[in-house]
């Protein structure tokens, strides 16, 4: 099994299967120390749409007995950059997920040069600045701590 704990990493995962002639919307299935459990394609669209329902992503969550998932799709266009359907859809998400009791761990918008990660970008973030995202703690420890002079 494969450990997932950035963006970089699920990018790798999903770009290896996902394509871009079309718009694809793919799920990943997490364990609770963020192993993939499952990969799988939702849904399959045209060139510049595909419908994405909640529904259909967390059922296939929960059917994999995942403690988190992560989702990607690509953008034909050639442009990672997120929608604001695809934000709506992943807020939606992000809410309907907490609800269940799995975390949706990012969102990544994939073209064939690049991608977009809505965690990188700090969208699942909490509001008092508390970080939700294990995604975000790898970038978080790279930090170096600010050195105070003494008196």
């Amino acid at each position: 099994m494969t450990g997932v704990s950035t963006s970089q990493s699920a990018d790798q995962i999903f770009r290896a299967r996902i394509r871009f002639d079309v718009e694809e919307f793919w799920a990943m299935a997490l364990s609770s120390n963020l192993k993939l459990i499952r990969l799988e394609m939702i849904f399959r669209g045209g060139v510049d749409y595909c419908p994405a329902h909640p529904r259909e992503i967390l059922r296939f969550v929960c059917l994999q007995n995942a403690s988190s998932y992560v989702i990607a799709h690509s953008h034909p266009s050639g442009d990672p950059t997120p929608s604001r359907k695809d934000l709506q859809v992943t807020r939606q998400l992000q809410k309907l997920s907490q609800l269940l009791g799995v975390e949706l761990l990012d969102h990544l918008i994939l073209s064939e040069k690049s991608y977009c990660s809505l965690a990188d970008r700090g969208f699942f973030r909490k509001r008092d600045s508390t970080i939700l995202n294990p995604f975000l703690l790898e970038k978080l420890e790279k930090l170096e701590t600010p050195k105070f002079s003494e008196r």
